[in-house]
């Protein structure tokens, strides 16, 4: 999957120099291949442990109904789980299974209903409220889960996993500061959570601060020694920073065809519109997936004309409209 990742950010090649060479785009792979890893490692930076607890105790329906499920008979693990709802002294388990195979299916309300009922029968439920939170991620409301996850913290203020999906959903909403600051809340009551360093550190990597993240990662391993998202981190951010010493520049790119749209869309980037959503909806060339993100580029490895454009911006700025055979360019330099 990885390398099937690799594969869709390198730069097209006529954009390159020497086109016709495939060593050339080889070569232009391998210097995305940090950048991509990064954003694999980013992916991560989700609500944590939706169901991460320990196995609970669960009645022979409920065992029964999940098994069913696990062997993709859908139908007949609902009967078997509306007949646990009735039976079982303790329905919680069977309502929460319930929700997690509406989920699945598709039937995002009536998973929430099934959630929303496990969680009333037993209070705490960590483990239906982290299903419902991430069903609600799933869905892009970020807002609704954020209010969700607030009404946690609030009521069980020493539950460490509330903070750290707290954290990571205001991080998600751009609420730094705030997002930190329930992460660093997190740590205080588990020092060694070695999730918590891990997503502060994302969060601080999003916010391209590279050195503070460093040692959040380092903190990690540290506790887990063993813990793959950490070492994985640190290699790849310990390359950024050197490709950064070396004069490499971030860039986004959004490519169109036509001239009037790409006019529309500079318009758009300088009242203050989203480059990445825009080129995520626009752009033709194979970055738009990743909001245009092209990584990190050094001179010598693009065209002339696309390489001025790109290394006479400021961190933050917006560049006017270049024109190449393959269509009309607009560029960001993010660091």
């Amino acid at each position: 999957m990885m390398l099937a990742a690799w594969r869709t950010l390198a730069v097209p090649v006529r954009l390159c120099r020497e086109s016709a060479e495939a060593k050339v785009v080889l070569a232009l792979r391998i210097l995305r291949i940090s950048w991509l890893l990064l954003l694999a490692i980013l992916l991560g930076f989700a609500p944590a442990r939706a169901q991460e607890e320990s196995e609970e105790e669960v009645s022979p329906l409920v065992r029964r109904g999940i098994e069913l499920f696990g062997l993709g008979l859908a139908g007949e693990a609902i009967a078997v789980l509306e007949q646990a709802v009735a039976e079982d002294a303790d329905a919680a388990p069977a309502f929460n299974a319930l929700g997690v195979i509406y989920s699945r299916q598709g039937r995002f309300e009536r998973a929430i209903e099934c959630f929303d009922r496990a969680i009333e029968l037993r209070q705490p439920y960590f483990k239906a409220i982290y299903n419902r939170l991430h069903l609600l991620v799933s869905q892009g409301r970020t807002e609704e889960a954020l209010g969700m996850i607030e009404g946690v913290v609030e009521r069980y203020p020493d539950h460490s996993d509330g903070w750290i999906n707290r954290g990571v959903l205001l991080g998600q909403l751009g609420r730094v500061d705030e997002a930190l600051e329930s992460l660093d809340r997190a740590i205080e009551l588990n020092a060694d959570d070695y999730d918590a360093h891990l997503k502060k550190g994302q969060l601080l990597v999003l916010n391209r601060r590279y050195e503070e993240a460093l040692v959040c990662f380092r903190r990690a391993l540290e506790i887990a020694p063993d813990y793959q998202p950490a070492a994985s981190a640190i290699e790849v951010v310990e390359d950024i920073m050197e490709k950064k010493r070396q004069g490499y520049i971030r860039v986004r790119h959004i490519l169109v065809p036509d001239e009037g749209v790409a006019r529309r869309l500079l318009g758009d980037l300088l009242s203050g519109a989203d480059f990445a959503e825009l080129a995520n909806h626009y752009s033709a060339d194979s970055s738009a997936r990743f909001g245009g993100d092209l990584g990190f580029i050094r001179r010598g490895e693009l065209i002339e004309v696309l390489e001025e454009a790109m290394f006479s911006l400021e961190v933050g700025q917006v560049s006017g409209i270049v024109r190449t055979p393959r269509g009309f360019h607009i560029f960001k330099r993010e660091e």
